[in-house]
């Protein structure tokens, strides 16, 4: 059998492979005095690990690489690949797997890998594998794990029961990065991703014109602030749905584990600062929003030119006028934050702008034609328009909120009338991709005005979705070797979004009450889809960018994104925290190595633009992130 790959644990990252020793490239250019220098570095940082943990990293021993809680299921997956890019890779877990501590080696656990379903290959990742359990350890501390008989060992993760604090705290901050019409100073930002507020050149955010008439100045609008959306400069009203109601849920569902002390420029001012950022976006929606009561649908440049950093683009910047889309989505926008902003001190007054704002939005809707065709694509790149179904669906969750932020019975009404027209509990998927619209139904029927017998029609669908045997929502046993199943047709564009959502959805039954018969199980879903987010899948990659810092010794490099582009300074060196779109088993790019290969390995960690189109693999959006807010701040703990 060939020898197996290793990693060495050092900062140049040597792997020893088939061919022994290989030097990477970049070690290999340099002038003879700096070589000796990182050879030097090398054989320090060598010595220093083999003090501080394993000397021979085996990267095909899976862990979550920020951790585990100490009373969380711990499985570690360890990989033989047999098919894909990595088939090449040969490995078998030796009979005796041990955790030890990390600085003295001590063995803290030892026992048996046990084969995934007697050595079949998983074929969604192209793997056959083992699973080490070690959830008994529940003393908290620095770990490995050691392959007695094949002398190596995982990467370390620590147990605590704050292990996924700053991970979550990392992740809020992508917002503040993609502030538009903001100065990112290096102090906050760090020096790598400071940059000036972008978009107020002449032309662009603070005199914006309608793309239907762009030589009228009359149709200038101040429309500054908000944050970008994706990996592109837009922004777009329907596209903030999910990231400010999931937001807002995450807070109202845990709200001790956001903290006022992350860095960014509200920090310190007795507002969690994820508040503080939701209400930077909540300000620009306030700015889309027309006298009459119209939204306005999106805005950003005519073509897909972009400058880097944000500041330094110069395109001229224009906005499609108010649909009904957007009118719908942001009343609910409106009216969930008037609800959670009316708590917060010294907010109150803009909550209430915020709850009349939504009410003209509502009217305005139904008193204007709708369309599902507001968006001809002029204004790049995203078709922001909503279907006639998810209009109606936008409806009804405005008026959850509505009626519990006004307490007027008229939206009360509505609920009663169109709820059964949108139920988002037909299924566990539809659950996972209607998340925001589940959500309000979770939250209403936990409120006084939600009458009795529609509370019980919600449950009774609800705890069908919640049974132990539903594939989505509750833990399904070995259906996956990586132990966060879903179905081939959802790794799609954006599939970390879904993988997100999957988790969210088992939590949001477990925190509105709904199937506590199977609250182990459903935790266990959970915990399963963020270890795959943070370590245990096919990549052996942490699917959050730059986070070597924060544990992780492979984490995310290259996104798609503007600021952080091909070819840039930064392409290599992107602002921590940002979550990729995910492995996309129906890439249409034209960068080889990727289609065809299984499901789970339908990705690659790269930037380039047309016609690689790196965009349908790698690019960030609100969204994908928001999604993993909420899910791993269900696992952070307050301190």
């Amino acid at each position: 059998m060939s020898p197996p790959l290793v990693e060495m644990r050092d900062p140049f990252r040597l792997n020893y492979g088939r061919g022994g020793c290989r030097l990477p490239g970049k070690l290999m250019t340099l002038s003879p005095f700096r070589f000796l220098f990182a050879c030097f570095s090398v054989v320090v940082t060598l010595a220093i690990r083999l003090v501080a943990g394993p000397p021979v990293i085996q990267p095909l021993i899976r862990v979550n690489q920020f951790g585990y809680l100490p009373d969380a299921v711990k499985v570690a997956v360890i990989a033989d690949p047999q098919v894909g890019p990595d088939a090449d890779l040969e490995f078998t877990a030796g009979a005796t797997m041990q955790v030890r501590r990390r600085g003295d080696d001590s063995v803290v656990f030892e026992g048996a890998p046990t084969a995934w379903k007697n050595g079949e290959v998983h074929q969604q990742s192209g793997d056959r594998g083992w699973w080490f359990n070690f959830t008994a350890v529940d003393e908290t501390g620095e770990f490995y794990l050691w392959d007695v008989d094949r002398e190596v060992g995982s990467y370390g993760f620590e147990i605590s029961e704050t292990v996924f604090n700053r991970v979550l705290d990392t992740a809020v901050r992508v917002f503040f990065y993609q502030r538009l019409a903001f100065a990112k100073e290096a102090a906050l930002a760090g020096p790598d991703w400071a940059d000036g507020p972008a978009f107020i050149h002449p032309g662009q955010d603070t005199e914006a014109r309608s793309y239907l008439d762009p030589d009228n100045p009359e149709t200038a609008r101040d429309l500054r602030g908000g944050w970008m959306d994706a990996g592109d400069y837009n922004k777009y009203v329907t596209f903030a749905t999910s990231p400010i109601h999931q937001l807002l849920s995450a807070y109202e569902e845990n709200p001790g584990v956001f903290r006022d002390d992350t860095r960014i420029p509200e920090s310190g001012n007795g507002i969690a600062d994820l508040l503080d950022e939701v209400r930077f976006e909540m300000e620009w929606l306030t700015r889309m929003q027309e006298a009459d009561g119209g939204v306005i649908l999106k805005m950003g440049a005519i073509n897909h030119d972009s400058s880097t950093p944000p500041s330094a683009d110069e395109n001229r910047r224009y906005y499609v006028p108010p649909c009904s889309s957007a009118a719908i989505a942001a009343a609910g926008m409106y009216a969930h934050a008037a609800l959670v902003f009316r708590e917060v001190s010294g907010w109150q007054s803009f909550a209430a702008e915020l709850e009349a704002r939504a009410e003209r939005a509502w009217d305005w809707y139904f008193a204007n034609p709708r369309s599902e065709n507001c968006d001809d694509g002029t204004v790049k790149a995203g078709d922001a328009d909503w279907s006639f179904f998810r209009q109606d669906e936008g409806a009804v969750v405005a008026a959850m909120y509505l009626h519990q932020v006004t307490g007027k019975e008229t939206y009360g009404e509505y609920v009663r009338n169109h709820y059964m027209d949108v139920d988002p509990f037909a299924e566990g998927a539809y659950f996972v991709y209607h998340g925001v619209a589940a959500d309000a139904f979770l939250h209403y029927t936990g409120s006084a005005l939600a009458p009795s017998a529609m509370t019980a029609s919600i449950r009774e669908r609800v705890e069908k979705l919640g049974r132990s045997d539903d594939p989505i929502i509750c833990w399904d046993g070995e259906s996956d070797l990586y132990r966060a199943h879903m179905p081939d047709d959802q790794y799609h564009w954006g599939s970390n979004n879904v993988r997100s959502n999957i988790g969210n959805a088992s939590l949001s039954l477990q925190f509105h009450g709904f199937a506590a018969a199977n609250r182990d199980l459903q935790r266990t879903r959970a915990a399963g889809i963020l270890d795959s987010l943070c370590g245990v899948n096919p990549m052996g990659l942490v699917y959050l960018t730059n986070m070597g810092s924060f544990g992780a010794e492979k984490s995310a490099v290259r996104i798609y994104h503007s600021w952080f582009s091909h070819g840039s300074g930064l392409e290599a060196n992107p602002a921590p925290g940002y979550v990729p779109g995910g492995p996309n088993k129906n890439y249409g790019g034209s960068r080889e190595g990727i289609r065809g290969n299984p499901p789970q390995k339908a990705y690659l960690d790269f930037n380039d633009g047309w016609p690689e189109n790196s965009w349908e693999i790698t690019e960030p959006a609100i969204y994908y992130q928001s999604a993993f807010v909420k899910l791993i701040s269900k696992f952070a703990r307050p301190e």
